[in-house]
């Protein structure tokens, strides 16, 4: 049990490692739309 909910944990800290990286890169690039593409994109993977 604390195997699987450290690996989760594990998991969803990478996803959001990956999210603020594309996220500081798109705040640099300056482009909302696909800022918010990439997100709901990432948001999406997440749910799956």
């Amino acid at each position: 049990m604390l195997v699987f909910l450290v690996i989760d944990f594990h998991d969803d800290l990478l996803l959001l490692v990956k999210i603020s990286i594309f996220i500081m890169c798109d705040f640099i690039n300056a482009h909302p739309a696909s800022f918010y593409r990439d997100l709901e994109l990432y948001v999406a993977l997440a749910i799956k």
